[in-house]
């Protein structure tokens, strides 16, 4: 599943900004799926948190995020 997260981190640069993120192996009821998508959107918000400058794309996997996309 691919999602775009769109976000403004004053800290490293005042324009709005966006990422695409994999999310893999998709639940496949809705709620399950809206809990990644959930989970992925944390993950950001606790880099952003720390000041970190994100990368335009990553990979969320079992609760992981890593930058890039899967090969």
């Amino acid at each position: 599943m691919m999602c775009t997260f769109a976000y403004a981190n004053d800290r490293t640069a005042p324009e709005k900004d966006f990422l695409v993120v994999a999310i893999l192996h998709p639940k496949t009821s809705g709620t399950e799926e809206l809990r990644q998508v959930e989970d992925a959107a944390d993950k950001f918000a606790e880099l952003l948190a720390v000041s970190k400058k994100l990368q335009p794309t990553y990979t969320f996997d079992a609760g992981q995020l890593s930058p890039g996309l899967p090969e």
